[in-house]
């Protein structure tokens, strides 16, 4: 009996850190992505708390549960990729994607003066958008894995490159 409660708080416990994970990153990670569609939160966490990471993944769910993350460290082989691009004449697009499985997942946020909302999040199978989910509040950290000035990587965990074939600027149209 003693056996099973200690089994039983040990998962109760893992379950509510991986809870707690959906709502903020944790207190030894690094927030580099922070968005809130209003049910649902995503977040784009780094460890340790300081460069050089040695793990980055995006988690995304209720603030009660995770329902999807996707990790990448430096023995897995996956990868984060960085892009930017012009969007009107007075704001600018940044995005952070992944490719997990044959879907792609690319977080976006609109900084300038025309930008209809501050961001989102586009799920798209090759050219195919499954969904655009829009952020109300949320942005990427000035002191994260990236800056998109340029853009140009902080860490071999995220490459530039463009998402290829998705059109992000359909997340920002009325």
């Amino acid at each position: 009996m003693k056996r099973f409660a200690v089994q039983w708080l040990v998962s109760a416990l893992g379950c509510m850190a991986v809870s707690a994970a959906a709502q903020k990153c944790l207190p030894a990670e690094s927030t580099l992505y922070e968005g809130n569609t209003g049910k649902k939160v995503a977040l784009v966490c780094a460890s340790p708390a300081k460069p050089p990471f040695a793990k980055i993944e995006y988690r995304f769910g209720t603030p009660e549960k995770t329902e999807m993350t996707y990790t990448a460290d430096l023995t897995n082989g996956k990868k984060f990729f960085a892009a930017n691009e012009a969007y009107e004449p007075r704001a600018g697009l940044n995005h952070l994607w992944f490719t997990n499985g044959d879907t792609t997942y690319i977080i976006s946020e609109c900084i300038g003066g025309m930008c209809p909302h501050s961001g989102g999040i586009v799920v798209a199978k090759g050219k195919k958008i499954l969904a655009r989910i829009k952020v109300k509040e949320g942005g990427f950290s000035a002191d994260g894995a990236v800056d998109f000035g340029g853009p140009k990587s902080k860490t071999p965990l995220v490459q530039v490159k463009d998402p290829e074939g998705v059109d992000v600027t359909l997340l920002y149209s009325k």
